[in-house]
C-alpha cells in the first residue's frame, strides 16, 4: 500500500516538472519573439513645434586681396633689415640694405665694439654724472616700454604696438639729450667714429626704401601679383581654391638678386574674392555695405562694401568685398572664413529633415459629393465606379486639391459626375507643396507649410495658414520612415527637443 502511494507521489512530482519546463519554455519563447518584434519595430522620431529662431547668416570661404608691392632685391648678398613686420612707412624709408657679406659683417663687428666702448665709459663716470639720475629713470621707462612692445608684437596687436614705438623713440631722443650735456671729450669722439662707421655701412650697401607709404610686412606666398585687383576679370572659381606656403622673408640672411626682401601693403583697403549663388546675389548689388564676420580672426563685425559682381555661369556670381577696418591682422593669411551676416528670422521652427514633398491633385469641385461627414469622389474602374473618400486640404474658386494616393486616388484617375455618370473628368493637373506629418491624435496626418526662412538644419515656417503648422504640433522629425495616415503604435516613438 505504502508502495503504491510512492508511485503515485512519484508520478505526481514527474508531471509537474514537465509542466514546469514547458511554462518556462512558453515565456522565453514568447520574450524572444517580443524583442524580436520590438527590434523590428521602426523608430519614429517626433518634435514639438515651437518658437524659434535660426541663423541667416551666408557661410562663405574667400581669398584675401590686398594693394600690395613686391620689392625685390638688385644685389645679391647680406641682407639687413632696418624696420619692423608691421610698421607704418612713408615713401622712400629705409627697409632694409644689401651688401658684401664680408665688408658687412666686418663694419658690423667694428660698430658693436664701439657701442661697447661707449657703454663702458658711461658706466665708468656714471658715479661722477650730474645727470645719472635722469638717465636711470629714462632707463626705468625704456626697460618697461620695451617689455610692453615685446608682449604686443608676440600677440600682433599693431594698432597698440606703434604708439609703444613712438614712446620708446621719445624716450631715446629724451635719454640722447640728456646725455649731451656731459662734458666728455672720449664719449664724444666714440659717438663720432660710431656715425662714420654707420655712414660707412650704408655707403657700402644698397639700401632699398619703400616705394610708396604703406605697411611693410615681410611674409610672403608668391601670390601677391595674381590675386591682383586688376586681374579680377580672369579671376574662376578655382582661382578661390588656391593655396600657398606662407615664408618670413626677415630670416633671410642671405639674398639673391631679383629675390623678394618685403612687400608694402596698402594700410586702408583690403578686398575679400570669393562666390555665392545667384539666389543669394539677388539681395545685394554693387555698392551695397554689408556686415561680416572674420571667423578665428576678429569677433566684432566688420563693414563692408560689394566692390565688384562678375556671373561666373547660370549658377555661380564671383564678387568683390572691400573692407577699410582691421588691416593688419590680415597681413599674414591668404585664405579666409567668414559670414555675411543677416537678420535672424523668428517663427515655428522645425527640423529640415522632417519637411517632405507631397503632390495635391487638382480636382473640379462639382466631382465631390456627400457621404455622412466625408467627402468623396466616384472613380472609374474597368468593371465598375467606386467611392473614394478624399481630404481637401485647400481650394480655390473652382477646384478643390487632395492628398495623392497610389492606394486610392492617383495622377490621370478617371472619376465621373455625381448627378451623371457619362461625364467622366481625366485628373491630369496636380502641384507640388512641401510640408510635414504632424501625429497630434495617433495618427500621421501631413500639414503643408509654407517656409520664411531655412538652413542646413532648420526652418522657420508661416503659422498662420489654415491648415497648415501651429506650435505645439508633434511633428515626425525622420519623415522618411512614415506614410500618411499610418497609426503612431505601430512605430518606436523616440521624443526630440530642439
Amino acid at each position: 500500500m505504502a508502495k503504491k502511494k510512492y508511485k503515485k507521489i512519484k508520478r505526481q512530482h514527474k508531471r509537474r516538472i514537465v509542466l514546469g519546463l514547458f511554462l518556462s519554455s512558453c515565456v522565453i519563447v514568447y520574450l524572444i519573439g517580443a524583442l524580436l518584434r520590438f527590434k523590428s519595430i521602426t523608430p519614429l522620431s517626433i518634435e514639438v513645434a515651437q518658437i524659434g529662431e535660426i541663423d541667416r547668416n551666408i557661410h562663405l570661404s574667400g581669398i584675401i586681396v590686398r594693394d600690395e608691392k613686391v620689392v625685390k632685391s638688385k644685389e645679391e648678398g647680406n641682407i639687413t633689415y632696418l624696420a619692423f613686420e608691421g610698421e607704418k612707412v612713408k615713401p622712400g624709408t629705409k627697409i632694409c640694405m644689401v651688401g658684401d657679406s664680408t665688408v658687412i659683417a666686418k663694419i658690423q663687428e667694428d660698430i658693436k665694439k664701439i657701442n661697447e666702448d661707449i657703454l663702458k665709459e658711461q658706466n665708468q663716470r656714471k658715479e661722477f654724472s650730474l645727470v645719472r639720475k635722469d638717465i636711470k629713470n629714462i632707463n626705468y621707462q625704456i626697460d618697461d616700454l620695451v617689455h610692453k612692445y615685446m608682449s604686443t608684437y608676440s600677440n600682433r596687436n599693431y594698432s597698440q604696438l606703434y604708439a609703444i614705438k613712438s614712446s620708446i623713440e621719445l624716450e631715446i631722443e629724451k635719454k640722447q639729450s640728456v646725455l649731451a650735456q656731459e662734458n666728455s671729450s672720449a664719449l664724444q669722439e666714440l659717438v663720432a667714429l660710431k656715425k662714420e662707421y654707420e655712414n660707412k655701412l650704408f655707403n657700402n650697401s644698397d639700401v632699398i626704401t619703400a616705394p610708396k607709404g604703406g605697411i611693410v610686412s615681410y611674409y610672403y606666398d608668391g601670390l601677391e601679383e595674381k590675386f591682383s585687383l586688376d586681374n579680377f576679370a580672369q579671376f574662376s572659381e578655382k582661382d578661390l581654391k588656391t593655396s600657398a606656403e606662407l615664408v618670413d622673408l626677415s630670416q633671410n640672411h642671405n639674398v639673391k638678386k631679383d629675390s623678394p626682401v618685403f612687400k608694402i601693403v596698402d594700410n586702408y583697403s583690403w578686398y575679400i574674392l570669393g562666390t555665392f549663388s545667384k539666389e543669394l546675389v539677388e539681395d545685394y548689388q554693387v555698392g551695397d555695405m554689408i556686415a561680416i564676420k572674420l571667423n578665428g580672426i576678429h569677433d566684432s563685425n566688420l563693414k563692408a562694401e560689394i566692390y565688384n559682381l562678375k556671373p561666373l555661369n547660370d549658377e555661380t556670381m564671383l564678387f568683390i568685398l572691400r573692407c577699410t577696418e582691421q588691416m593688419p591682422p590680415l597681413m599674414f593669411g591668404r585664405n579666409i572664413e567668414f559670414e555675411i551676416l543677416r537678420d535672424n528670422y523668428e517663427g515655428i521652427k522645425i527640423p529640415v529633415n522632417a519637411i517632405v514633398e507631397k503632390v495635391f491633385l487638382k480636382v473640379p469641385k462639382k466631382y465631390l459629393q456627400d457621404s455622412g461627414s466625408n467627402k468623396v469622389i466616384i472613380k472609374r474602374l474597368p468593371d465598375k465606379d467606386e467611392l473614394i473618400p478624399v481630404k481637401i486640404e485647400y481650394e480655390d474658386d473652382n477646384h478643390v486639391y487632395i492628398l495623392e494616393d497610389f492606394s486610392s486616388v492617383k495622377l490621370y484617375d478617371t472619376i465621373v459626375l455625381p448627378e451623371n455618370a457619362q461625364e467622366e473628368y481625366v485628373i491630369n493637373q496636380s502641384e507640388s507643396k512641401e510640408g510635414v506629418f504632424v501625429v497630434n491624435g495617433g495618427i500621421v496626418r501631413f500639414k503643408t507649410i509654407k517656409i520664411l526662412a531655412q538652413n542646413d538644419e532648420y526652418a522657420i515656417v508661416d503659422g498662420s495658414l489654415n491648415n497648415g503648422i501651429k506650435i505645439y504640433d508633434q511633428i515626425v522629425s525622420n519623415a522618411k520612415n512614415v506614410k500618411e495616415n499610418q497609426l503612431i503604435n505601430q512605430f518606436n516613438i523616440i521624443n526630440n527637443q530642439q
